[in-house]
């Protein structure tokens, strides 16, 4: 009963249409305009009223038997104008949804200028670009009937009848009131929001809290979002086609239109935890679990990505069939195209050399000596490459999910693609190839044998996607060509795959050659003075480039003659592609993924042709380096690093100087904790920089250190390093490397020298920065016993806090701009702090 009873709640609260009064009124009003029309054709010499043509109109069918007098005549075209209102207001409701935003109520008891917070509210109602607002706030429209009969006098008949065509017509469906409140507790600012959709009564929703107004008024803004949108046509889109007719959790709307901005803003660590805090929430969202791969591409997590996508596409399109179809509709405008997620998973299950080694030999010596001690079953291992010994809870959370992944690899594919497994001498080989040693005597010979078989498995995979996209009928009929994946790009996929697999049988100087390579694409059907797809052109740079991408030789900073014309090529390839661009702008969002993301043109960005193009399309090349995605994480951690430092450096100043206020006993205890919590989070980031769920914890640690002092928050995103304050030296490789290099020796210091984050009785007197903290934090507690609090700041700790701001100040410094220098003067001031006092018994009965 309990469960029919939310039910019915949940309908009620945000139905749709509502057909049964929707027909009735429809209805209604045919039967009403056919008494119309035939009252004014059945006197056509005689002019009528509208309502003498109503009662003409009856007296005819009826045959002169009922005469309405000027009462019911009346009284009628009261019902039509109500009638005609109603059916708008749905109208305007489901397909129109246009939404009035009332001005800022002010009920927090302070003094504010509501204008500006105002105008923030409008833009984050409008921020999803879901809805059309209306133009001029608290329009004066009439809501009820009464108001049409207070037309003034001088207006006229002419007055009555524009007041009724606007109350039957009316411009808006939903209107939205915002109230500011306070409250004694924290979060102490919040905004009360009311969803009122015309012509029922206003529904008030959960009061939003935060920690300033704006904040709060944003997720006011998202809240009504949430609560109109199953209401109307626009939940049809991506992503929200599965919450027609339901109650939307607000945290599910806030948390993926943040992460959208998030995206936008350059801060994919922070946009890749809303996204599984959405995922949370609604976990079968297939556009959103594709962002996320998206992400993972991005943040080059190739084997979470292949997992993403084959979920995706093994849900999407059933086994079974050799022609595969979608399972959901998909051809309407607005939603996504399932073909393309198939194309992706294809992509990524070709990488080769990149998924293979990222599967096997991650890029981190520290993971790889964790999987080596899990996949051997030990739980202690005597030395790790940093010479000390490890500790279980200091394995990195990447190990855990490593290990799974390959695992569900590993038995998706071998369930998926039996054909190809049984090509290996047996699966007992697959299976070693996912789940042997990461330290093995020969891992090049196992990381081609992987990059084989799962080449072999995307040979498979394009062909089948090859197939059931050319039958598919249905996609060329709803999407009439507007599509940027077409079966010559599916077919250059498959050639891409098998040049990959020939091109690990022979040598490189017997490769395919351009003109080979040309005659190849000619017989796919690819001509590239003919084609109009951007997709297809880039697809075929991408063949001439993956030569120079797969030879260990140039390593993406030098040219090789032997390559030259390949490289010619594909920048020809480059040049066609920026010409066209149906649904996406090439030059805009494709930028990134140009001139640094994509893996198959590595090798091309160390050729003066491409740096030519590069400047003729965008001013200026970006340094011939295969590390730009990793510099671009080191701009973003050393910034993170660099802000944090100085926020704890100012504050340790200012506790210096006296300016902290009065310091209780709870007070001196929290600022060494607070130290302590730092320090950890520094040693963390030093050792586990590599995993996003690390960075994003340190984000998250100091916006709330910074939030905690009254401060606003500046947020820190990965740089955009087109821009010349950040693009580095473009004509010296060993420059760039030496940056990257010294960045690394920097959080390896941070990581294994400032001391462990597992309290360890052997190292309490150690000389390290966390040891050092530690023994000034059990000071503060003893002080609560043997010292006053107006001895609390004495000459000694006043020392302390000016040495712990200039260690924060060398290490800000550092993170600035890293080398030997700097990082000496920060071991130097380390090694300048001084142990806590020792303190004085003080007799407490006295006072």
């Amino acid at each position: 009963m309990r469960n029919r009873l939310s039910a019915a709640g949940v309908y009620a609260r945000n139905p749709s249409i509502r057909w049964t009064w929707l027909v009735i009124n429809i209805l209604w009003l045919s039967g009403v305009l056919c008494l119309f029309l035939i009252g004014a054709v059945s006197r056509p010499h005689n002019p009528l009223m509208i309502t003498q043509a109503f009662s003409s109109g009856v007296e005819h069918v009826s045959k002169d038997r009922l005469t309405p007098g000027p009462a019911i005549e009346w009284f009628v075209l009261v019902l039509v104008l109500i009638s005609v209102r109603w059916v708008c207001l749905e109208y305007l409701a489901v397909w129109g949804a246009r939404i009035e935003v009332r001005p800022i109520d002010n009920a927090s008891g302070n003094e504010l200028d509501t204008h500006p917070l105002d105008v923030a509210f409008r833009e984050y109602m409008s921020l999803p670009k879901l809805y059309q607002l209306t133009t001029v706030p608290g329009d004066l429209e009439p809501e009820h009937l009464v108001e049409v009969l207070r037309v003034p006098t001088a207006s006229g008949w002419r007055g009555l009848i524009a007041a009724a065509i606007s109350y039957a017509f009316p411009r808006r469906a939903f209107i939205v009131y915002a109230s500011l409140r306070m409250q004694d507790q924290n979060p102490k600012y919040g905004v009360a929001v009311q969803v009122r959709r015309l012509p029922g009564l206003a529904i008030e929703l959960e009061t939003q809290w935060s920690t300033s107004f704006e904040r709060a008024l944003q997720r006011g803004a998202y809240a009504a979002v949430a609560h109109i949108l199953p209401q109307t046509k626009a939940c049809g889109k991506v992503p929200w086609s599965s919450w027609r007719n339901r109650v939307m959790p607000v945290t599910l709307f806030r948390d993926y239109q943040r992460a959208k901005k998030m995206v936008a803003e350059r801060r994919y660590d922070e946009a890749l935890s809303l996204y599984h805090r959405a995922l949370v929430i609604d976990a079968n969202n297939i556009d959103m679990r594709y962002d996320v791969g998206q992400l993972y591409e991005r943040l080059g997590l190739y084997p979470d990505a292949l997992y993403t996508y084959f979920k995706l596409v093994d849900q999407l399109f059933p086994r079974g069939m050799h022609v595969r179809w979608p399972r959901i509709r998909i051809y309407r405008k607005g939603k996504r195209d399932p073909f393309v997620i198939w194309y992706r998973y294809v992509i990524v299950l070709a990488l080769g050399i990149p998924l293979a080694r990222e599967l096997l030999y991650p890029d981190w010596p520290e993971l790889r000596e964790w999987l080596a001690i899990e996949q051997q079953g030990a739980m202690r291992v005597s030395q790790m490459r940093t010479g000390h010994t490890a500790h279980v809870e200091m394995r990195p959370l990447r190990t855990v999910e490593l290990l799974e992944i390959r695992r569900l690899i590993a038995s998706s594919l071998r369930e998926r693609y039996p054909a190809t497994m049984s090509s290996l001498t047996s699966k007992r080989i697959w299976d070693q190839l996912l789940q042997a040693p990461a330290r093995s005597a020969d891992p090049e010979k196992r990381i081609v044998a992987l990059e084989r078989s799962m080449l072999e498995c995307a040979e498979l995979e394009a062909q089948r996607l090859a197939i059931s996209l050319k039958w598919s009928i249905g996609r060329y009929l709803g999407l009439r060509g507007s599509a940027s994946l077409t079966l010559t790009a599916v077919r250059q996929a498959q050639l891409t795959i098998r040049y990959r697999l020939a091109l690990l049988d022979m040598p490189l100087k017997n490769g395919w050659t351009p003109g080979r390579i040309e005659t190849e694409l000619e017989t796919i059907g690819y001509i590239a003075e003919r084609s109009t797809n951007w997709l297809e052109h880039y697809n075929a740079a991408c063949l001439y480039a993956l030569v120079m991408a797969v030879d260990k030789r140039t390593g993406g900073t030098q040219e090789i003659p032997s390559y030259r014309d390949h490289a010619y090529a594909a920048v020809s390839e480059l040049e066609l592609a920026l010409r066209y661009g149906e649904d996406i702008d090439f030059l805009r969002t494709k930028r990134y993924w140009l001139q640094a993301g994509d893996p198959d043109l590595v090798g091309l960005r160390g050729y003066k042709c491409f740096r030519a193009f590069e400047t003729r399309v965008y001013g200026r090349p970006l340094p011939a380096t295969v590390n730009v995605p990793k510099y671009e994480l080191y701009l973003h951690l050393r910034a993170l690093l660099q802000d944090s430092a100085g926020h704890v450096e100012r504050e340790w100043r200012r506790r210096a100087t006296g300016n902290a206020g009065k310091v209780t006993h709870a007070r001196f205890e929290e600022w060494w904790r607070q130290e302590e919590h730092a320090w950890e989070l520094a040693i963390r980031l030093g050792r586990f920089y590599r995993q996003w769920q690390t960075r994003r914890e340190a984000v998250e640690s100091r916006r709330n250190w910074i939030e905690s002092f009254g401060r606003e928050v500046r947020s820190i995103s990965y740089p955009n390093i087109h821009d010349p304050v950040y693009v580095p030296d473009l004509g010296d490789f060993n420059a760039t490397q030496h940056v990257i290099n010294q960045t690394d020796a920097m959080f390896n210091y941070l990581g294994y020298q400032c001391g462990r984050l597992a309290r360890d009785q052997q190292n309490v007197n150690a000389s390290n920065i966390m040891a050092k903290t530690r023994q000034w934090a059990a000071y503060a507690v003893r002080c609560a016993q043997t010292v006053p609090e107006s001895d609390l700041l004495g000459k000694e700790v006043v020392q302390a806090c000016e040495m712990r701001a200039a260690v924060w100040s060398a290490l800000r410094q550092w993170a600035g701009a890293p080398d030997g220098e700097r990082m000496a003067k920060f071991a130097e001031a380390v090694r300048k702090l001084r142990k806590p006092p020792r303190p004085t018994p003080f007799n407490f009965s006295a006072l």
